[in-house]
């Protein structure tokens, strides 16, 4: 387990009901790469409708596009861009990458070396009194520097649930992921459970947290451990828990767990299935986005610059 900064400036906090909230897809979690690859961050500007029901247009939109590392640190370009309809001679998305290499130092006969990134997307300050104005669609991508190919392609999210926050409330990650069932993990791999506690959202404290493995009848838990004593993630810090396979063997079915502390539940979840001998990830989910059936609401975070 690994605790470290992720200090991504002043953040305002829209905690909405059901589908309400910022409208704009810009919220990601924590992203691994290696050398070899880079990550690029790309935001499209969203097509809005006119009151009366009419045509359609552009929603002009301003933004930085960067990066921070699992420190919370900037790392590589970031980029401040306006985009609106490209009918009107404004572009219509922008892109800013970062090239692993630039980061991960080169050691000889190490492949699989990693950095945990997390894509940023903020929003200038507006006025006092006046509620920011997110916008855009993000999405991130994992490209091989070598063949073009993307591996890791994550969505932006608008919100994310609410959990109802009760101590002992273990909550398996394949409710929250974008597929139902247990994560499978064969010789040879890691998989790696990442939280983040939101700059602005409050904390979030992990009781204990884990893997189970799904067999019929079910297994003991057979990697599970309780957080350290008092533990408490801090808004703009990130951690994860890894388990790892160095040996070949049959792939088994494996669901992440947490239990989260009553009111310290700002998490915000991604897990990542990757290659112990190479470092890169052949299997990215992330936390899934609010919907109806969260009958407990959604939370939106809408970043802005820091000074």
């Amino acid at each position: 387990m690994k605790l470290s900064a992720l200090r991504l400036t002043a953040l305002v906090i829209l905690v909405v009901s059901r589908f309400a909230g910022a409208q704009s897809a810009t919220s990601f979690g924590m992203i691994g790469i290696t050398r070899g690859q880079t990550l690029r961050l790309t935001l499209t500007s969203s097509v809005q409708t006119t009151a009366t029901g009419g045509s359609s247009e552009f929603e002009p939109c301003t933004a930085t596009l960067g990066f921070q590392d699992a420190d919370g640190n900037p790392v590589g370009p970031s980029q401040t861009v306006t985009l609106s309809d490209p009918f009107q001679g404004m572009p219509l998305n922008a892109s800013v990458s970062l090239d692993g290499d630039t980061i991960i130092p080169f050691r000889l006969f190490v492949f699989n070396a990693r950095a945990e990134i997390l894509p940023t997307v903020t929003f200038p300050a507006p006025p006092p009194g006046i509620p920011p104005t997110p916008c855009g669609i993000a999405t991130a991508e994992v490209v091989d520097n070598l063949t073009g190919i993307a591996t890791v392609a994550v969505p932006g999210q608008v919100s994310f649930p609410i959990y109802p926050g009760t101590s002992h409330n273990r909550i398996p990650y394949g409710i929250m992921a974008l597929v139902g069932s247990a994560n499978v993990v064969a010789g040879l791999q890691t998989m790696r459970l990442n939280w983040v506690a939101y700059p602005g959202g409050g904390y979030c404290s992990p009781l204990d947290y884990g893997f189970l493995v799904n067999t019929s009848p079910p297994a003991p838990i057979s990697h599970f451990e309780l957080g350290p004593a008092g533990l408490s993630v801090p808004p703009g810090y990130a951690t994860f828990d890894d388990l790892q396979f160095y040996a070949l063997g049959p792939a088994l079915e494996w669901f992440p767990l947490t239990d989260v502390e009553e009111g310290f539940n700002n998490c915000v979840f991604s897990l990542e299935v990757y290659n112990n001998l190479t470092g890169r990830t052949e299997t990215y989910l992330p936390e899934r986005a609010c919907n109806s059936s969260d009958t407990f609401g959604c939370i939106s975070f809408v970043p802005q610059p820091g000074p």
